[in-house]
């Protein structure tokens, strides 16, 4: 049996009057009656491990939440009313009182808001969400991005994320600008997933973005992948209007 724990996350944004945004550490934990703790896979294939999360997720949030079955893809759906499982790693909607949330664990939260058309959405962006233009895919289902706003959650720093030599040529080959967010020192390269982030954002238009530079690998706060890959500990941003 696995128990659920949540502590509050503070983020340092402030949001305009009816704009809600919560951050959530939550913790899958090992109960005396089952000391091995399951893989995050098994976790994804139990519905009854995935129920009880939810719900137990749900009790914190005043409004109903709508989380994603994430796998680092680059697919954005639109959501018009709470659906019970979604195929995808970023949700836009336009309804009131229905939150969108994401988990992460070194992957960058992002999440906006538009004034004008009142739409929502929240991303998971990873490098492969990145690579794959999954900021792109979601934009796009906004009409007017200049009266928007971008609010990148805490993720792995570029000083902590050593990728390959091959990774960064995989990179240069898709977009070669992406040379300007890759650093070599001492024969290792670094990835600036963030300021990538920024860049595409910037590109589609949107000039207000804040940001939590909080590193997830250096945090005692918060989750980390590669400081843990069994780790079941996520960070969970939602995102809701009134």
């Amino acid at each position: 049996m696995q128990a659920f724990k949540a502590t509050h996350y503070q983020h340092p944004w402030h949001t305009p009057t009816g704009l809600h945004i919560e951050q959530w550490v939550t913790h899958h934990l090992i109960t005396p009656a089952n000391q091995t703790l399951p893989s995050l896979k098994k976790i994804r294939k139990s519905p009854a491990i995935a129920r009880q999360s939810v719900q137990a997720l749900q009790a914190l949030c005043p409004v109903k939440i709508q989380l994603l079955a994430q796998s680092h893809s680059h697919n954005c759906a639109r959501i018009t009313t709470y659906q019970t499982t979604v195929q995808a790693d970023a949700s836009i909607t336009k309804q009131s009182h229905l939150a969108l949330g994401v988990y992460t664990a070194d992957c960058l939260p992002i999440v906006m808001y538009c004034q004008q058309s009142k739409q929502i959405a929240a991303i998971h962006a990873g490098w492969r969400g990145l690579k794959n233009r999954i900021i792109y895919n979601t934009l796009r289902h906004f009409s007017d991005t200049k009266h928007m706003v971008a609010y990148i959650g805490a993720n792995i720093c570029q000083q902590c994320y050593t990728v390959g030599q091959e990774f960064q040529q995989a990179f240069l080959a898709h977009d070669p600008k992406s040379a300007l967010f890759f650093q070599e020192e001492s024969g290792k390269h670094y990835f600036d997933c963030r300021g990538y982030a920024q860049h595409q954002l910037t590109q589609m238009g949107i000039r207000q973005i804040a940001h939590d530079h909080h590193c997830t690998h250096t945090s005692t706060q918060l989750p980390s992948y590669r400081v843990n890959p069994k780790i079941m500990t996520r960070l969970i941003t939602m995102i809701w209007q009134d």
